[in-house]
């Protein structure tokens, strides 16, 4: 058997133990589906990341580094503003 059937069998003998589970204690299911009544749509989203090479001002980067580690996390923030901005204004 090779790696990827032993996964799906993985796969399969969890999707039966839980539904084995769930045959033993309807009340836990009724329990799960209320936590979903409190479920925020996108709380964990994070944008994708892109890697691309970009020629920043030594003067503005400098200005980014100054506060410490996190320049790039800085400079995200700032143009995710100001496209926010121009959005909003269009």
């Amino acid at each position: 058997m090779n790696r990827q059937e032993q996964i799906k069998l993985l796969k399969t003998k969890a999707s039966q133990k839980a539904t084995e589970d769930a045959a033993k204690s309807p009340q836990a299911l009724e329990k799960a589906g209320d936590n979903w009544d409190r479920a925020e749509r996108g709380k964990f989203y994070r944008p994708r990341k892109e890697q691309r090479t970009v020629r920043i001002d030594a003067d503005v980067l400098y200005w980014l580094e100054q506060p410490g580690p996190g320049y790039q996390t800085r400079l995200n923030q700032i143009l995710r503003e100001a496209m926010e901005d121009d959005r909003n204004s269009n």
